[in-house]
């Protein structure tokens, strides 16, 4: 059966990622392309059936009503044409050579064929053309619908994931069955034990590009980040930092503004982490272009953000970081790494580096990885800290990310179960217990439960203030994502969001995955069946988890109680 090859038709992505035009191109394509592409395939052949239609018209008819007025309908064989059937019948009686009378015989049988091929290829589009609501004509339009149903069925309902679907039917073990990890680390386990044993492999690899003035002297990790939003670049960059950790690697940043999406630099946002890690400071001393880094003999390690992809067939470079020794798979020395989601569960699971992310980085290495590499820049501080005060001088804080806007909106429905699962939460603190953070932060003496909003339109913050009053906490960033000062707003809204003592956050959204992931929190969701539910941990969801268990190395022994985030991604 015909099936649907994304990976061959954005080639072109993979080679120019950063041309913007095209990035919008398969944007589209990947986010809505359940709906448009069938819609825009429907029209498009609709309208070229028309096109045809009226071309074969007027050829085949009015051309023939117009010959048979003017008496020329004979037609007459050329006399060149003529020779040629002469000479052929001739010479194929006249040869005695069996060899070219068999030549001669098959070609007359095939100009046969052809000739009444053409004929019904022309018999047809005489039907076809011969009146608007002809027979045969309506079935070329059926045809049309059906193969348009076909493509929605395939994108929308066959192919589109909503869960793994895969079940075992025994209790499996913990990811990190030894008894050093059982109990879950703090989230700076990392970086005051290892944090500095990766720093000097770093610098040992970044003494040797500069020594040898060239790019691919010594092991490194490039991450070039996206021109998706801000949350997907957090998750593809803790994915790359993850890879360049376990393959003792020097680990650089190539973090470009991109358009409308994100217009800050990565100093603008963090501060240094410990090591150079600015991939344009490490090219102005190469003396080389930051564009022209594809030049340079490489690895590309390419996950672009498609929820159906991985459901058609796993991801081309999903099968070595699951399942080979990334020395033996990613022999190169210079690493590109492109990725908008969380690769962590796939790395976890390989068994070359299972017992290494157990041993330093615990059952749950995203908030591990967060803490250790990302520090706000003084900026965001100062952005945060009025907002940081709120928060901890309140008696309680539930933190509500709300998209209402782009293509993962909720609906007004989804919203209003938002507000009703927080006074939920809130009737439970109540009634039971108060959460372990406010226990901790039990040091003021203010009675009010305030709300962190965290949401992407003015008008709703509006209407919050008007109902809410002095129990909101809400930011109000700039809206023009072009400027810096705008991606430095939305990262602390992030920040902050995992620092409130419970946290509800909207289906398909990086942006809440990474303000619940970096704190170490499990989230409340909900999702696009309007259900309020709370994960079982605090594990970023990997879109991709589905697509690591269609690989040839998956075990049952995978599915431990760590990824039952990512059986079903908020589907």
């Amino acid at each position: 059966m015909w099936t649907l090859d994304f990976d061959q038709l954005f080639a072109l992505e993979k080679d120019g990622y950063k041309k913007r035009s095209w990035h919008k191109v398969v944007n589209v394509v990947t986010n809505y392309g359940g709906l448009w592409i069938p819609f825009s395939t429907l029209i498009g052949l609709l309208f070229l059936e028309y096109l045809v239609f009226h071309i074969l018209h007027f050829f085949f008819h009015r051309k023939l009503q117009l010959e048979e007025s003017t008496g020329n309908n004979i037609k007459f064989k050329s006399p060149r044409r003529k020779s040629f059937e002469g000479n052929y019948g001739a010479t194929s009686r006249n040869s005695t050579n069996p060899f070219w009378h068999a030549i001669f015989r098959s070609l007359n049988l095939a100009a046969i064929s052809l000739s009444l091929f053409l004929r019904t290829v022309k018999h047809f589009l005489l039907l076809y053309s011969s009146e608007k609501k002809s027979f045969t004509r309506r079935i070329v339009r059926a045809c049309i619908l059906l193969f348009v149903f076909y493509l929605f069925l395939e994108l929308e309902v066959f192919r589109e994931p909503r869960s793994s679907r895969r079940t075992v039917n025994r209790v499996l073990p913990s990811i990190c069955n030894s008894s050093e990890s059982l109990s879950p680390y703090p989230v700076n386990h990392f970086r005051e034990n290892y944090f500095e044993t990766f720093k000097y492999f770093h610098t040992v690899e970044y003494e040797k590009i500069l020594e040898h003035r060239n790019l691919v002297a010594g092991r490194s990790v490039v991450f070039v980040a996206s021109c998706d939003g801000l949350g997907n670049r957090f998750m593809g960059l803790l994915s790359a930092f993850l890879f360049a950790v376990l393959t003792n690697r020097a680990f650089f940043v190539l973090w470009e503004p991109c358009g409308n999406t994100v217009g800050a630099q990565l100093e603008d946002l963090f501060a240094n982490p410990g090591f150079s890690w600015d991939f344009r400071s490490l090219a102005s001393q190469l003396g080389i272009s930051a564009s022209k880094l594809e030049e340079y003999p490489h690895r590309l390690i390419f996950t672009q953000y498609c929820r159906p992809c991985p459901f058609w067939k796993p991801i081309r470079d999903m099968e070595p970081i699951t399942c080979s020794s990334y020395d033996e798979s990613f022999p190169e020395n210079l690493i590109i790494f492109r990725a908008t989601h969380w690769l962590g569960p796939a790395m976890q699971h390989n068994p070359y580096y299972r017992q290494f992310i157990c041993k330093h980085l615990g059952s749950r290495p995203f908030p591990q990885l967060a803490t250790a590499l990302l520090t706000p820049s003084r900026r965001v501080y100062e952005i945060m800290e009025p907002y940081r005060q709120l928060i901890r001088s309140s008696r309680r804080v539930i933190g509500l990310q709300i998209r209402l806007r782009d293509s993962y909106a909720i609906d007004e429905y989804s919203e209003e179960v938002m507000w009703r699962c927080a006074e939920s939460i809130l009737s439970h603190w109540n009634q039971v217990a108060s959460p372990e953070s406010f226990l901790n932060r039990n040091e003021s003496t203010s009675q009010i439960d305030r709300w962190f909003i965290a949401t992407d339109t003015p008008d709703a913050r509006k209407r919050l203030r008007q109902q809410l009053g002095e129990k909101l906490i809400s930011m109000d960033p700039p809206m023009d994502k072009a400027k810096t000062e705008s991606a430095q707003w939305a990262l602390a809204e992030m920040w902050l969001l995992g620092e409130t003592d419970e946290i509800i956050i909207s289906p398909y959204s990086s942006f809440g995955l990474f303000g619940h992931g970096r704190t170490d929190k499990a989230p409340w969701i909900v999702d696009r069946k309007g259900r309020c539910w709370r994960t079982p941990n605090s594990a970023p969801c990997d879109f991709y988890w589905f697509g690591v268990q269609r690989l040839k190395c998956f075990q049952d022994e995978w599915m431990t109680a760590e990824m039952v985030n990512n059986d079903d991604c908020f589907g």
